[in-house]
């Protein structure tokens, strides 16, 4: 398979790892390739292959992953009291309230143990009373499912026929019928153990600090029980308004539904980490465009150096505005110095860039009704900054 999917228009790279009775074959495209071409290309020449496909293969699963589904924020649900089977569950509470949140493409929990009907069945009961395992496993499979299975006419009335319901509860488990030993209905319960409860364990997840927390080396030497909720946003949209909304959301679902035990803390933040590169970028651009200006100054003269001040951030503008129209946006929030200090030089330089034909627009965004986030730093005020042709 490896050869063949070499043999696709825009692959870099193919590898693949392989496990007793499956492999993964990762198929990794040039940067610039578009994502709907590249996956109607893999498609094809697997499927133009399905031939060369041995038996035992009984087929595949092709699951496309890009930048836009690393998550950008993750939360981390633990506790001193709580084993993990409980922060999953509140922690699947909170991740069906949190998925209403805009942009969000993909949400997710890691660790922790789901909740599951568990039967044990008693090998000397199931012989005593004749019923296999296989038996048993058939018999709960067929009853856990609704379907329509005919009408009934009787007179002018027609009654639609319905398997079901689902099961719901562990008794209902219990109560199904399995067989029939000496004319009696053996039910579940007679040869097997139900158990209602945590799925069996396979991972451990913990939570601790590490030396850079602050905290005391005691307390860093425990860890506690944890779940992790993950959010991805979608493709084009902002990161820092997304995880900012996220944050914020989850500020006021901690305070309504989980208990005072249970613990959030802020564990990714992609958002915070973007607008802090972007942030610094423009401080070094400013300092270099105030250094270059300065040193034209005292070396051509101030007229050569106005003319290259007022130059810098015009191409900038232009950059910017390019961009825009290319689809390309920064992650960005600042802080309220940062804001006026942009509207400064916002205003004196937009009669300039206006000469050349482009527009500048700075707009200060207050969040009205946000409190203060105990998950992380939080600004009093967004901006941003907004070219179009005038």
């Amino acid at each position: 398979m490896k050869k063949l999917l070499w043999q696709i228009d825009g692959v870099e790279y193919v590898y693949s790892t392989s496990y007793r009775d499956f492999a993964v074959v990762t198929v990794r495209y040039y940067v610039g390739e578009d994502r709907e071409d590249s996956l109607v290309k893999l498609y094809n020449k697997l499927n133009s292959n399905a031939d060369e496909v041995p038996p035992s293969v009984a087929n595949w699963v092709v699951k496309p992953i890009a930048v836009d589904d690393v998550p950008i924020v993750n939360l981390t649900l633990f506790s001193e009291r709580y084993d993990d089977h409980e922060l999953y569950r509140m922690g699947e509470e909170m991740l069906a309230r949190l998925n209403s949140v805009e942009k969000i493409s993909k949400t997710g929990i890691r660790g922790g143990r789901k909740r599951e009907v568990r039967v044990e069945l008693d090998a000397e009961s199931c012989a005593a009373m004749n019923i296999s395992p296989l038996q048993v496993v058939r018999t709960i499979g067929a009853a856990d499912s609704s379907l329509s299975a005919g009408k009934i006419e009787q007179g002018n009335v027609e009654s639609a026929v319905v398997t079901g319901p689902l099961i719901m509860t562990a008794q209902d488990v219990r109560e199904i019928v399995v067989g029939v030993y000496k004319g009696r209905p053996v039910y579940i319960r007679d040869v097997a153990k139900v158990i209602d409860g945590p799925e069996e364990r396979s991972t451990y997840t913990r939570f601790g600090w590490g030396p850079a927390s602050g905290i005391s080396q005691e307390e860093r030497s425990s860890s506690h029980s944890s779940v992790t909720l993950w959010f991805a946003k979608q493709k084009g949209s902002n990161a820092v308004d997304v995880s900012e909304e996220i944050i914020h959301r989850a500020d006021i679902l901690k305070a309504e539904m989980l208990p005072p035990d249970v613990h959030m803390q802020l564990t990714r933040d992609y958002g915070e980490s973007a607008n802090e590169k972007v942030n610094e970028l423009l401080l070094e651009l400013a300092i270099a465009i105030i250094t270059v200006v300065i040193l034209i100054g005292f070396g051509l003269g101030w007229r050569e150096a106005l003319v290259v001040a007022l130059a810098i951030p015009v191409s900038f503008s232009l950059a910017l505005f390019s961009s825009y129209l290319l689809g390309y946006t920064i992650n960005r929030r600042c802080s309220p110095w940062c804001f006026r200090s942009e509207l400064w030089w916002t205003t004196r330089l937009s009669t300039w860039i206006t000469s050349s034909g482009i527009s500048c627009c700075a707009r200060r965004t207050f969040p009205p009704e946000r409190p203060p986030s105990s998950a992380s730093k939080r600004y009093s005020c967004r901006c941003s900054v907004q070219l179009w042709p005038s």
